[in-house]
């Protein structure tokens, strides 16, 4: 079922719908969402990144040597067509890091543009680490949420 939902939503694409897979390790989430990535990247302005590689980046300009800016940056993620975030909750969970993804998924919503999150917490857990209005806006207008609720592959 998992499967069929990332399929079907990639096979839909492009939506405003979001989408969160949560799951175990080694339990395929970045696997798929890596390869409904490549089926529609010809077309589509995707990015698939870790959340703490967002959260690195963000800081990164605020060097006075950087030429980039944290506005710019933001607007980057907001306006791809699909954005997706990795590993959310591997992050420290600071008030920063919540305010930033919130201006990109709130940035997003307002965009219309989906995300896609995956996470190894429960939604509980992302709603603790990326905050409840995240996910409110994430699950919106029928955004769906991808168990993938078995064993690691990688044992």
């Amino acid at each position: 079922k998992a499967k069929s939902d990332c399929i079907r939503y990639f096979d839909d694409f492009p939506s405003d719908k979001s989408m969160i897979m949560v799951g175990g390790v080694g339990t395929g989430k970045t696997l798929l969402a890596s390869i409904g990535i490549e089926s529609i990247v010809d077309d589509h302005r995707c990015e698939i990144i870790k959340v703490i590689d967002v959260v690195r980046e963000l800081k990164s300009t605020w060097s006075k040597d950087n030429d980039q800016t944290e506005e710019g940056l933001i607007k980057y993620f907001t306006n791809l067509d699909l954005l997706v975030l990795d590993e959310v909750g591997s992050q420290f969970g600071s008030d920063t890091e919540k305010l930033f993804i919130f201006d990109i998924i709130d940035g997003r919503y307002q965009n219309m543009k989906p995300t896609i999150l995956i996470s190894n917490l429960d939604i509980n857990g992302i709603k603790e680490v990326i905050g409840e209005r995240c996910v409110d806006r994430l699950r919106e207008g029928g955004g769906m949420m991808v168990a993938f609720n078995w064993e690691s592959s990688r044992k």
